[in-house]
């Protein structure tokens, strides 16, 4: 079980670690870690696969769900990790691995509190609709900046 702590810079490596060498373009961080395939678009089968992944590091319990602990950690993570992309981005507004995540109460769609593996990963179309800027159904360098 990977402690607290370990969680927070698995994150934040995770949502950082190609930043400083894509300062200045607008959605580079999260295309490098995103598109496994590496062909400049993010699909909604690698954005499922990512979130899978995702939600295997942030459930430190490995019970196959996400209690509101879990996700103080997220929230956490989610921080620091913009305010690194911030701070490299010269101040601006940086966006981070999480940034735009559906908000936890749509994603429980039960309501019993906690987030399972299964209603995580049903939000992927919702989060890929907040990421999607222009409705292609996929994410792209222009999906993001002030004119995505």
């Amino acid at each position: 079980m990977m402690t607290r702590l370990a969680l927070l810079a698995l994150a934040f490596a995770l949502g950082t670690g190609a930043a400083t060498a894509q300062q200045g373009n607008p959605g580079a961080n999260f295309i490098t870690q995103w598109d496994a395939d590496e062909d400049g678009i993010v699909s909604l089968e690698e954005v499922q696969t990512r979130r899978g992944d995702l939600f295997t590091t942030f459930d430190a319990d490995e019970d196959g769900q996400l209690s509101a602990e879990e996700f103080v950690v997220i929230d956490e993570s989610r921080t620091a990790n913009q305010a690194a992309m911030q701070e490299q981005a010269g101040g601006g507004q940086g966006r981070g691995l999480m940034d735009q995540e559906p908000d936890r109460a749509l994603i429980d769609t039960n309501a019993d509190g906690l987030v399972s593996r299964d209603e995580f990963l049903a939000a992927t179309a919702l989060f890929m609709s907040m990421r999607d800027r222009n409705g292609d159904n996929q994410i792209t360098a222009e999906d993001f900046g002030r004119g995505g």
